[in-house]
């Protein structure tokens, strides 16, 4: 049964799976939620491999030194691109282009170096 859950309660609007719950937003516009179901198949074997990717570009960002770090976040700004600077490196680290790359290094004028491909 779905469950009736005002926005302003929340404060924003939210859509997918947030905790427990699944939210989204009816075609009038009522955000609605409901208990988060359990996939009914088990995860494939290119889905744990992802995973897999998405988890060592983690450590690879965690491992950066903080300096590091900050320059991938004024990168992303200066860049103009809608996106912080973690999710700019991880991005660059599961599909890495030089294109991309040098495209944001000359937007951004700052030279930082290119994460390695995972």
């Amino acid at each position: 049964m779905a469950l009736g859950f005002p926005p302003h309660v929340i404060g924003l609007q939210v859509n997918g799976d947030v905790g427990p719950l699944t939210f989204y937003q009816d075609r009038f516009g009522r955000e609605v939620s409901y208990p988060k179901a359990p996939p009914k198949v088990p995860r494939t074997a290119g889905q744990l491999h992802q995973q897999h990717r998405w988890t060592l570009a983690m450590q690879a960002w965690n491992a950066l030194p903080m300096i590091d770090r900050e320059l991938y976040q004024y990168y992303a700004l200066a860049s103009g691109i809608p996106m912080i600077g973690q999710n700019v490196w991880i991005r660059l680290c599961l599909s890495p282009t030089t294109q991309l790359w040098e495209t944001l290094c000359r937007q951004s004028h700052l030279p930082l170096h290119f994460p390695a491909r995972l």
